[in-house]
């Protein structure tokens, strides 16, 4: 561990502040709390959302005092902190630290104000830092899921002039998909990019890049990742979307959904890896063996092509089956097998696969 004391020194000098009357640190039982709504935010979904998970995982050492100004009842009105008072409540705590303030409503929606908008904001990098430090799961997996492919998940911010290949900052994307299981898809994805011409490239380490080439990842498993970044530029599919965005419809589409679609249609074009056979040694023949080499093999009757499958018509795709291509189409395999079943193609279940996936 490495500590640091407090140490102003550097700092230029501030005039003597007034804080008037020094605080009292109670313990408050949540049923004398309120709320003033002159002032207070209302509570939303998001806000819900919010507090449930503070209650689900409550630890006091989590748990900071709340400000409450002292009312004439007996009772106490909350000037920070209701969120975390509200999920004390969910969790089943009667009562809580506070910092009892004399302040009258002007004051305390000063406060209120003051408190919020002062309040310093701690980024992603160093949340994983902490997270890190902590030996948080997600975080182990999210820097081990990074570090196999080569490349380091910064815990601190680098401006874009400075920053260097490898250097991923995608904190939330690449936590994203290892709470979904797949960390596997930004080690390939990563190790991919070091793979190819691109290695030293900055730019394709980007959210820009990351973020379409890991979903695409993720739907495609059966994808040979580092062959497809040995024969295209990653970066260009992912940024160059001007001509794209020039098609009918698509004048209003976001960045990640044109750059997505940029790469379905490159993997379509693209056939699979690029493999020079190995050369073949010949024997040396005897010049018996050599005239019956020359000569002409008997016709072999061909087969008649394999007829193209029936043409899908609108009235094919029902909504039950729009829901099972998006509950079972996520692999290749999932897919044949409903096109199988459907009596289509796979290249027919994968197109709509392919737009009921944008539509949802």
């Amino acid at each position: 561990m490495t500590f640091r004391e407090i140490d102003v020194r550097e700092c230029d000098p501030v005039a003597r502040p007034r804080p008037g009357a020094a605080p009292e640190l109670v313990w408050l039982r949540i049923e004398s709390l309120l709320i003033d709504e002159d002032y207070q935010r209302p509570l939303g979904p998001k806000n819900w959302k919010a507090i449930r998970r503070i209650a689900s995982a409550f630890e006091w050492p989590r748990f900071t005092p709340v400000i409450a100004a002292r009312l004439s009842d007996k009772r106490y009105a909350i000037i920070d902190g209701q969120h975390r008072a509200h999920a004390a409540a969910l969790a089943g705590i009667s009562a809580i630290p506070a910092m009892v303030v004399e302040a009258d409503p002007s004051g305390q929606a000063a406060a209120f104000a003051a408190i919020n908008r002062d309040r310093t904001v701690v980024s992603g990098y160093h949340l994983l830092k902490a997270a890190l430090a902590a030996g948080d799961a997600d975080a182990l997996t999210a820097d081990r899921a990074v570090t196999e492919a080569g490349c380091r998940l910064m815990t601190y911010v680098v401006s874009s002039v400075h920053r260097a290949p490898r250097q991923v900052f995608s904190i939330a994307l690449v936590l994203s998909h290892v709470r979904a299981g797949r960390s596997r898809v930004v080690t390939e994805g990563l190790r991919a990019i070091t793979q190819s011409p691109l290695v030293n490239q900055v730019d394709a380490y980007r959210d820009n890049v990351l973020d379409p080439w890991f979903a695409t990842l993720a739907a495609r498993p059966e994808l040979d990742a580092a062959a497809f970044c040995a024969d295209h530029d990653l970066t260009a599919l992912c940024t160059r979307l001007d001509a794209l965005r020039e098609e009918a419809g698509r004048r209003r589409d976001s960045g990640r959904k044109l750059a997505l679609l940029n790469l379905d249609r490159a993997i379509a074009a693209w056939g699979g890896p690029r493999v020079r056979p190995e050369p073949v040694s010949r024997p040396v023949l005897a010049q018996s063996e050599r005239r019956e080499a020359i000569r002409p093999a008997p016709e072999v009757q061909k087969e008649a092509p394999p007829k193209a499958p029936p043409a899908v018509r609108p009235e094919h795709w029902t909504e039950d089956r729009d829901a099972l291509l998006i509950a079972e189409g996520g692999t290749h395999a999932g897919r044949a097998s409903l096109a199988e079943g459907w009596g289509m193609s796979t290249a027919q279940v994968t197109a709509r696969w392919h737009k009921v996936r944008a539509r949802a």
